[in-house]
C-alpha cells in the first residue's frame, strides 16, 4: 500500500487522476444524501397510504425504504 502511495506521489498524472476522485466524493456524498431525503419522503407517504393494504412491505419506515429502494434498483421488485 506505501508503495502504491509512492508511486502516486512521484507519477504526476496519477496525481491528477486521485485528486479528482477526491474531489468527486463529496459530490457524490451530496447526491447521496439527497436520494436518502427523497427516499424518506416516498417510504412515508407509502406508509401512510398502504399500510392497510400490504403490510409485510409498509408496515413499517425502515421496510417501506428498504422496499423502494428495491423497486428503485429493480431487484426482486415483482414481489412487490
Amino acid at each position: 500500500l506505501m508503495r502504491l502511495l509512492k508511486l502516486v506521489g512521484k507519477v504526476k498524472q496519477l496525481q491528477v487522476i486521485v485528486m479528482g476522485l477526491v474531489k468527486g466524493l463529496s459530490s457524490v456524498s451530496y447526491i447521496m444524501v439527497l436520494m436518502l431525503l427523497i427516499f424518506y419522503l416516498f417510504a412515508v407517504m407509502g406508509v401512510g397510504s398502504f399500510r392497510e393494504n400490504d403490510p409485510f412491505h409498509f408496515g413499517s419506515l425502515g421496510i417501506t425504504m428498504i422496499t423502494l429502494f428495491r423497486c428503485a434498483t429493480l431487484e426482486d421488485w415483482t414481489d412487490v
